[in-house]
């Protein structure tokens, strides 16, 4: 287990899964289009609303398709694209 003093999950480890969380959704995204790619974290940010004591998920929440077929038509068309991406730690169907 990742926990602190506090018994608590570490924060680092956290940001870690949200970071992993949004690079295995646009991923695997890019790979249901044939597409072979580096992806690159350019930043990432954290808010930390409460503790996590239990077992969690971290969840990427996919942006409207709208907005990922202007990412991928920029990205066929230039090689390069930038997408926002938001995950969050959830416990017990609430966010943490």
């Amino acid at each position: 287990p990742s926990l602190n003093h506090l018994d608590s999950a570490f924060g680092g480890s956290l940001a870690t899964f949200l970071i992993l969380s949004c690079y295995t959704w646009l991923y695997r995204r890019l790979d249901l289009e044939g597409i072979e790619c580096h992806v690159l974290i350019q930043r990432g940010s954290t808010e930390y609303i409460r503790p996590v004591k239990k077992d969690f998920n971290s969840v990427c929440y996919a942006p409207p398709e709208e907005e990922v077929q202007v990412f991928l038509d920029h990205f066929k068309r230039k090689g390069m694209a930038r997408m926002k991406l938001q995950a969050s730690i959830e416990v017990e169907d609430s966010k943490a």
